[in-house]
C-alpha cells in the first residue's frame, strides 16, 4: 500500500444510532479512505434484536430512558434526510452516513453467505472494519480483505473479551476501561492487538457513560489505525487471552445485582 492510492474499506456492524454512526463517519471523512459499502448485520446477536433482555435485566425505566434519547436521534436523522444532510449535526444514522457520504448501504443477515462474499469481493477491499458485527467471520471472510478484518473491541485485552464489556467492567467496579483495535481471526476478541487505549470510567454509573468514552476513543483508535495501514503497516502486539478474562451475558441474578449495587444502563 502506498500513500498515492487510498485505503479500500469495508464497514460491518449492526444498527445503532448512538455511537456507531460517529465512528463510522469519521472513517468516511478522514483523507485517503475509500469506503465501499456500509453493511448492517441484522443477526439474532445484536443489540437491536435483544430489547427482551434488556427490559428484563434493567427495568423499563431504564429502557424509556434509552428510548427517549434515540427518539430523539430518530428525529435528527428525520431533518437530515429532508436537508440532504445539511442541517442536524452529526449523521444520527447508518443510512445516514452512507446517504452523506454517496456509499452503498446494505442490511445482511448473515456475513458469510456466499452472495455477500461475492459482493464483497468485488469491492476488493484493503481491510473490512467491523464495529460491534454480532456474527462470528468465518474463514473464508476472514480470508477475503488483503490486510485483514479488524475490529474494535471497548475493553483492554486481553481483559473483558466476550459480550457486553460496558456492563462487566461496572460490575466489577473496575477504575478504568478501554479501546482496543485488532485483528480478527476465527476466535471472538483473539487476534492481535493493532492499537490500545485506556479511558478512564471513575465515577461513571451507567453503561451508556461507559460506551459513550470508550466507543468515542475507540473510533479516534481506528482511524489512527487505518492511517497507519495506508501508510505501509501496523505490526499486531500478542492478545495473551489466557492471561485475561472473558465473560457472556449476564444472568438475572447478575444484573438484579449489578442494579443493587446503584448501576443503570442509562
Amino acid at each position: 500500500m502506498t500513500e498515492g492510492r487510498p485505503l479500500r474499506v469495508v464497514v460491518l456492524t449492526q444498527e445503532d444510532r448512538f455511537f456507531i454512526p460517529r465512528n463510522v463517519d469519521l472513517i468516511c471523512r478522514e483523507p485517503g479512505m475509500d469506503v465501499r459499502e456500509i453493511a448492517v448485520l441484522d443477526a439474532r446477536g445484536s443489540l437491536d434484536n435483544m430489547r427482551g433482555r434488556l427490559l428484563r435485566w434493567f427495568g423499563p425505566a431504564a429502557l424509556a430512558r434509552l428510548a427517549l434519547r434515540a427518539g430523539t436521534l430518530a428525529a435528527a436523522d428525520v431533518v437530515q434526510r429532508a436537508t440532504g444532510g445539511r442541517v442536524g449535526g452529526r449523521p444520527a444514522s447508518l443510512r445516514a452516513v452512507a446517504r452523506r457520504h454517496g456509499i452503498p448501504f446494505r442490511i445482511e443477515r448473515d456475513a458469510n453467505a456466499p452472495a455477500f462474499l461475492e459482493r464483497l469481493r468485488g469491492h476488493a477491499p484493503d481491510v473490512v472494519v467491523s464495529f460491534s458485527a454480532p456474527q462470528v467471520f468465518r474463514r473464508e471472510l476472514l480470508g477475503l480483505p488483503a490486510k485483514g478484518c479488524i475490529n474494535l473491541h471497548c475493553s483492554l485485552l486481553p481483559h473483558y473479551r466476550g459480550l457486553l464489556p460496558s456492563f462487566w467492567v461496572l460490575f466489577h467496579g473496575e477504575p478504568r476501561s478501554g479501546a482496543t483495535v485488532h485483528l480478527m481471526d476465527a476466535e471472538i476478541d483473539n487476534g492481535g492487538i493493532l492499537a490500545q487505549a485506556e479511558v478512564d470510567i471513575r465515577g461513571f454509573r451507567t453503561m451508556t457513560q461507559v460506551l459513550d468514552a470508550t466507543k468515542r476513543r475507540g473510533g479516534e483508535l481506528m482511524v489512527e489505525t487505518l492511517r497507519r495501514l495506508r501508510a505501509g503497516g501496523v505490526e499486531a502486539l500478542p492478545n495473551p487471552v489466557d492471561d485475561g478474562s472473558y465473560f457472556t451475558w449476564p444472568t438475572d441474578d447478575q444484573a438484579r445485582a449489578f442494579r443493587a449495587k446503584g448501576l443503570s444502563l442509562a
